[in-house]
């Protein structure tokens, strides 16, 4: 396995649903996603069940709320990847991200971290969609985060 996505996750199921759904719609491979629930009040499970088919997922419930430290470190214990990408649960995953990023650590066999910048996207537009959110509905031009440029 190359790579872990881990998602810590706690009472945002409609966000997790919409992360979920972002990664379905990638047709990378070698990867699986490990999801630590903090002991939320919905059932997780019932987010996760059709996702199972798409791609590979590990699921544990915490019997109490940890933290979001304790649960970032639960989530990592999780992985069997080489690689990590930590995903928050109301993360989106661009078009081809996960193949980008594959592609990316198989060519630069010497590199052990890699920093990924994001785009800022404000929830209020995801509410305007109902169901899962889908990243063909991202607008043209989001901003990043971090001003760094690529190299």
């Amino acid at each position: 396995m190359l790579l872990s996505i881990c998602i810590p996750t706690y009472n945002r199921p409609e966000h997790l649903r919409n992360c979920l759904n972002s990664i379905s719609q990638q047709n990378a491979r070698d990867f699986e996603v490990c999801i630590s629930d903090n002991a939320s009040k919905s059932d997780i499970t019932k987010i996760i069940r059709p996702f199972k088919k798409k791609f590979k997922i590990k699921y544990k419930r915490n019997k109490r709320n940890l933290g979001f430290a304790m649960n970032v470190l639960k989530v990592s214990l999780m992985a069997k990847g080489k690689f990590i990408w930590f995903l928050g649960d109301d993360d989106l995953v661009n078009k081809n991200s996960l193949n980008y990023l594959i592609n990316l650590i198989k060519k630069n066999k010497k590199i052990n971290f890699f920093w990924i910048n994001s785009y800022y996207l404000d929830a209020s537009y995801l509410k305007k969609f109902s169901n899962n959110f889908d990243i063909n509905n991202l607008p043209k031009n989001l901003k990043t985060h971090s001003p760094q440029k690529k190299r």
